[in-house]
């Protein structure tokens, strides 16, 4: 139960409880991301913050609130760092997320103190 062992992905179905080993460029270990199943075989990580303080906000040390965005495969057991094209949302933390057809959307979140909304980004095939 090594939360920092980010190549790990608990799979919780109705036979077993499996713990899977995934390959290719791991998101780092974070809070405040959204896993968005994309889907049957996917699932997309964006955004959150990255740092050991586990607080949004921490006078004395700042964590970084990313964009990152990552595409995990089921199938093929492998996570792959997207760069998204046109106009991604923001950098953000503590948001929701859904991806509808080819369309993820991100509503709200925060980043040092802002709140706001963004809806974007058309998903490739």
């Amino acid at each position: 139960d090594n939360y920092k062992d980010k190549q790990s992905l608990y799979i919780k179905n109705q036979k077993k409880n499996v713990i899977s080993k995934f390959d290719g460029d791991s998101p780092q270990a974070r809070f405040g991301h959204t896993i968005t199943p994309i889907g049957k075989d996917k699932a997309m990580l964006f955004g959150g913050a990255v740092g050991d303080t586990g607080s949004f906000f921490d006078n004395f040390k700042q964590n970084v609130i990313t964009g990152d965005t990552f595409i995990c495969d089921y199938n093929y057991k492998k996570w792959k760092k997207l760069e998204p094209k046109g106009n991604p949302p923001s950098n953000r933390a503590a948001h929701a997320s859904i991806c509808i057809d080819h369309y993820f959307f991100v509503y709200g979140g925060a980043l040092g103190g802002n709140f706001f909304v963004t809806v974007g980004g058309e998903l490739a095939d």
